[in-house]
């Protein structure tokens, strides 16, 4: 399911239409860098070598007249959830499976979604109680350093 913004001119995906109430000195320029020196984006038929951070987002369609897409926003944001209620992401361990005992642990993190997928994944190495690590790429690596105590 697309989430789709509503405009009577034409329907595009959420995350590629403009918000007007953020600008650029909402994202983090840092973040942005990176992601313009990844090879996919490189790759890209509608990246252009030469062109500075701003027009090559503006090439991509990150960004129009100073103003990110909500996609950009929420991958390159400081604070994505000023402008998108729900873009935190909530990670809690429970005392039991049934979920009526209550948490030891509960955490809402903010920032950009890969931010978020950090800290995400940080939280559930902590908390899970077997013996695979989940490595920031995804990859499961068997290990015991976080059996000890379990």
């Amino acid at each position: 399911m697309s989430l789709v913004a509503s405009d009577d001119s034409a329907q595009q995906p959420f995350d590629k239409t403009i918000c007007q109430t953020a600008t650029l000195a909402d994202l983090d320029l840092e973040q942005v860098r990176v992601f313009l020196q990844e090879e996919s984006v490189l790759l890209q038929d509608d990246y252009h070598v030469g062109l500075s951070e701003q027009q090559q987002m503006e090439a991509l369609g990150l960004l129009q007249e100073e103003h990110p897409s909500y996609g950009a926003l929420l991958c390159f944001g400081r604070h994505p959830s000023r402008q998108i209620a729900g873009a935190y992401t909530r990670c809690i361990d429970w005392r039991d499976t049934k979920r009526l005992s209550g948490w030891l642990d509960d955490k809402e993190y903010r920032g950009s979604l890969l931010q978020q997928f950090s800290h995400a994944c940080d939280f559930l190495q902590k908390h899970l109680k077997f013996g695979r690590v989940i490595e920031r790429g995804g990859k499961q690596v068997s290990s015991q350093k976080f059996l000890s105590g379990y």
